[in-house]
């Protein structure tokens, strides 16, 4: 019989690399973690798709400011409150679980809360 909380599956094989393939993936990560970045741009009335951007000393003004990940930097930027956030991905997933437990928040932007069913449960799906 097994314990509570134990996971039956048997532990996977590490993949054996060599350094030389073990220094090209490592490369190859680190490549996935650069991020291009934007600096002192003025976007106004513009979409911008923050995604993949590091953004230092911008400005958005009138803007749509798409999110689909938390792979994005924004250091000493403005943003006022004329921008309009556009939140995608499963980003969402996370945002309406904030929102259960934060019940003010989730009637003001239904499309970002959770779905709350008639049996006292909630759903956070896709």
């Amino acid at each position: 019989m097994e314990r509570e909380g134990t996971d039956p599956r048997p532990a996977p094989n590490p993949v054996s690399l060599s350094e030389t393939d073990r220094t090209e993936l490592l490369a190859e990560l680190a490549k996935l973690a650069y991020m291009p970045e934007v600096k002192g741009f003025w976007y106004n009335g513009k979409t911008v798709v923050l995604d993949g951007y590091r953004f230092v000393g911008c400005r958005f003004d009138n803007c749509t400011l798409v999110v689909n990940s938390v792979h994005f930097e924004l250091r000493n930027c403005f943003i006022d409150h004329t921008n309009t956030i556009m939140w995608q991905g499963d980003l969402v997933k996370a945002i309406r679980l904030f929102s259960f437990s934060n019940p003010g928040f989730d009637g003001r932007v239904p499309g970002l809360a959770p779905v709350r069913n008639e049996d006292g449960t909630i759903t956070v799906a896709g």
